[in-house]
């Protein structure tokens, strides 16, 4: 499901449809979209950061609002604005109480929370549905945007970042000189002043990443120059500049009709307004602005971002070695930088390499900077394929590190060993206690003697049903107990005596639990289904005038049942997810 941190302000769809889902252990509010790029639908659920205006209807326009840093909501389009916005949030809150009034009935009756999710739906006039909704990406593109995005050599990694923001999800078309370099690029400066300015020219946006290396950079300063001549006679062409740490806008781009500060933004801020700038909408900054106007509370107590772009770099590989010890990786990376030939090394996790370079690679560095004492980690990759990424460089080099007693090391044999134990042992002690409840504290049916209201056939059925009823619960209850404590992620690295003594005390609890958890049955049984169905039946026979005494004893036993059942139901889930087998999982 999506969260506030995959959603972006002002993103726009049309409402298909809207209707509650019953799923397993939740209740799910659903609304599907059209025309939007970045998904095809919205819920809103108990745990769920992004809220849905009840008044949205189909056929109107959702437009997504970002109301804080953890916290958004779906409104229709027109009541984005202080004071439609806070009447929108009222009325959200009291679905949210639906939810969490559905949460805890199905805590204890799975059979009770459908039927308030039923009575939900008939309130408020909203289909249901049984089947949550399987998330798929939207392929739409919302406009055939074609961007053009433009930085310094230097910046190379960091112009990667915002390729792949704005391909993958602004659903935009980018492209940059980059993905030309191999093939197309021309070998001399006036054939490449040529290729820029028909890039330029073929383009509706163009973003210019501003950093301190790019305003020093000619060809970044021709580009902008390039694109502002052309802003001023088309009125479909848009120039960004995005500035990114403290640096100055120089004076022959101050023409710009964009231009975007990210020193009071984070990241995904910045992200967020850049969208908003290609689509042509308004953005958050301007939203927020706008909110303090009309004195929105929550505007005047916004919590500022703070952002600074990496350290990067840029080079062709020379060589690179690298070698496995006992612990760690130990390279060496050469490369050529400025005609320069420069040297670095590193080992461990801090220091990152790609270890598919080859001789004649262009590369680039990253180190994110950091006010922390720990040093950040740095990272030299391939820069020819846009598509890669520092986390997958990471994952790579780290597959390459010596096992240790971590994820994908194999666990201590005496932990596997005491995870068996602790699941057989654990069912031999469910087998146990019922064999202690039925033989000692359960009496026999065909040797008691019936009350004077029933006969000893119906009496020795009621007798039998309950009892095996009893037992089933039991069962349920031990093997809840038997997969909590016998997961593998439980015994983690436990070696020896350390293994042994947490299956021991498991048992230990399994059998306390278990004893008390069957009394406390007992109790669930009487007062719960007993004294309500013989009331019912009471009042039955005051009414008519028969004895409903039988009757009343049937329907205890099967109104046990029905309890006994809706215990077994989530149980099987549990065993697919958490079940200890495979050992070695």
């Amino acid at each position: 499901m999506e969260t506030v941190f995959n959603c972006y302000h002002g993103e726009e769809g049309e409402v298909v449809h809207c209707n509650w889902i019953i799923g397993k252990r939740r209740l799910i509010y659903s609304m599907r979209l059209h025309g939007n790029p970045h998904r095809t639908f919205v819920s809103m659920h108990t745990r769920s950061d992004i809220s849905i205006d009840p008044l949205l209807k189909p056929d109107d326009k959702a437009v997504f609002v970002r109301v804080g840093k953890y916290s958004a909501i779906w409104v229709k389009k027109g009541a984005e604005f202080h004071p439609q916005l806070q009447e929108a949030i009222e009325r959200t809150r009291k679905w949210t109480w639906y939810f969490l009034r559905h949460r805890k009935i199905a805590s204890y009756s799975r059979f009770l929370a459908m039927l308030y999710g039923l009575r939900i739906a008939a309130r408020t006039h909203i289909p249901v549905t049984w089947r949550e909704p399987v998330e798929k990406p939207s392929t739409l593109l919302s406009t055939p945007l074609t961007v053009f995005l433009s930085y310094r050599s230097k910046n190379v990694l960091l112009a990667h970042e915002f390729y792949n923001s704005l391909k993958q999800k602004g659903k935009v078309d980018v492209w940059m000189d980059l993905t030309r370099q191999h093939d197309d690029l021309p070998d001399h400066d006036q054939a490449i002043a040529s290729w820029l300015q028909k890039a330029i020219d073929s383009c509706q946006v163009f973003v210019v990443l501003v950093t301190e290396e790019s305003v020093t950079s000619d060809w970044v300063r021709n580009e902008i120059i390039w694109a502002t001549e052309k802003a001023q006679k088309a009125n479909n062409f848009h120039l960004i500049l995005l500035k990114l740490g403290q640096v100055e806008v120089p004076d022959f781009a101050r023409k710009a009709q964009y231009v975007l500060d990210s020193q009071s933004l984070s990241y995904p801020e910045i992200v967020e307004e850049l969208y908003a700038a290609v689509h042509q909408r308004r953005g958050r900054c301007e939203w927020l602005e706008e909110q303090r106007r009309r004195g929105w509370p929550k505007a005047q107590r916004e919590q500022k971002g703070h952002y600074q772009p990496p350290l990067t770099d840029c080079g062709r590989a020379i060589s690179l070695d690298w070698i496995r010890s006992e612990d760690t990786i130990h390279w060496t990376l050469e490369y050529e930088r400025d005609g320069r030939k420069t040297r670095d090394k590193g080992s461990g996790e801090v220091d990152v390499v790609d270890l598919d370079i080859r001789p004649g690679d262009p590369i680039g560095f990253v180190q994110e900077r950091t006010s922390y004492r720990h040093r950040a980690r740095r990272t030299y990759m391939r820069s020819a394929d846009p598509s890669l990424r520092p986390d997958d460089v990471f994952w790579n080099y780290t597959q390459h590190l010596p096992r240790r007693s971590w994820d994908e090391a194999p666990r201590p044999i005496a932990a596997q060993v005491s995870n068996l134990l602790l699941a057989i042992c654990g069912l031999l002690i469910i087998g146990l206690i019922e064999y202690f409840y039925l033989r000692y504290l359960i009496k026999d049916p065909s040797t008691s003697q019936p009350p004077a209201w029933i006969d000893g056939g119906n009496f020795i059925i009621i007798s039998a049903v309950i009892t095996m009823e009893f037992a089933a619960y039991m069962l349920i209850r031990g093997l809840y107990q038997v997969i909590f404590y016998a997961r593998p992620s439980e015994f983690g690295d436990r070696a020896g005596k350390a293994a042994l003594r947490y299956s021991v005390k498991a048992l230990g609890y399994l059998g306390i639990t278990l004893v008390f958890d069957s009394i406390l049955n007992v109790f669930i049984f009487v007062f719960l289904y007993a004294f309500t169905v013989g009331a019912i039946l009471l009042l039955l026979q005051t009414i008519f005038g028969h004895d409903m005494r039988l009757v009343y004893s049937y329907g205890a036993a099967i109104g046990y049942g029905f309890y006994v059942l809706d215990e077994m139901f989530p149980l099987w889930d549990i065993i697919k997810e958490d079940w200890p087998w495979p050992l070695g999982r």
